[in-house]
């Protein structure tokens, strides 16, 4: 449903009493909706004038063009309005309570995924650490030890990093660089790891460092298929393959590339 005013519970019809001058707005019924769907432009309004309640244009004080009557009732507003949906028979002041409610509601979301953000972000490298022996009860000193074929301190500091921020990203919702990241890291651990046992890999790619596991028997069949998966996810790096929402890396699956890291460490 788009942010229209004719999918907005504050879409009225306004009209003053003769004798009394009192002014009485109602919200549009549905029937009276779709006919103006169909006919913004030509639709009688009879007696009444139509406006927004909350004032953001008005027939009445200052009368809307075909061209802008148009625009109205069928371009999304987004956020430059007062937009609720329409819910029949509801009062405006009822509307516009649950639409305080709503933004109170998302407010809330909002500085709680700040605060999140802001506690995971301000984490220290060894607070990360901490956190992921928590999760995964391994600490880095145990992690070290699993991967004591990476002799190369620099290369060591490297995946220690990364691993680090693809934990965080992960628990921050950002699913698809911490996907990318702990693929990396599987990759390049396999890739050490074959130099450490003397075997040749036929290429230098993903694919065939997991094959030449698998062939050599470096790793148990259903962790090469973690890895393999671990593998497809992060190839969605590739823009034209995130072609619908059922490709998109939701945060669980974030969350479970960064345990495959640990899963895949104690075939080593």
């Amino acid at each position: 449903m788009e942010n229209n005013c004719l999918n907005c519970h504050f879409l009225s019809k306004e009209h003053s009493e003769e004798n009394r001058g009192r002014v009485l707005s109602y919200s549009l019924t549905e029937k009276e909706r779709k006919i103006l769907e169909n006919d913004p432009i030509g639709f009688d309004r009879g007696w009444y004038s139509y406006k927004c309640y909350k004032g953001v244009w008005d027939e009445g004080v200052s009368p809307v063009s075909k061209a802008e009557d148009e625009v109205l009732f069928s371009q999304n507003r987004g956020d430059s309005c007062f937009f609720i949906q329409y819910r029949p028979s509801m009062l405006f002041p009822a509307a516009e309570e649950l639409q305080k409610r709503e933004q109170n509601n998302n407010n809330t979301k909002i500085l709680l995924e700040r605060e999140n953000m802001m506690a995971t972000s301000s984490l220290s490298a060894k607070g990360i650490w901490d956190e992921i022996e928590k999760d995964f009860d391994i600490s880095k000193r145990a992690f070290g030890k699993k991967i004591n074929f990476v002799t190369d301190k620099f290369k060591r500091k490297i995946i220690f990093r990364d691993i680090g921020h693809a934990y965080g990203l992960a628990n921050l919702g950002y699913s698809k660089p911490a996907v990318i990241l702990a693929g990396s890291v599987i990759e390049e651990l396999l890739r050490l790891y074959i130099v450490h046992k003397n075997i040749q890999s036929a290429k230098k790619t993903f694919d065939s460092y997991i094959q030449t596991c698998e062939q050599n028997g470096l790793l148990k069949s259903g962790i090469s298929r973690l890895t393999d998966s671990v593998r497809h996810f992060r190839n969605v790096v590739h823009l034209q393959k995130e072609i619908s929402s059922k490709i998109t890396i939701s945060k669980a699956t974030a969350k479970g590339a960064v345990t495959s890291i640990f899963t895949i460490a104690n075939d080593f």
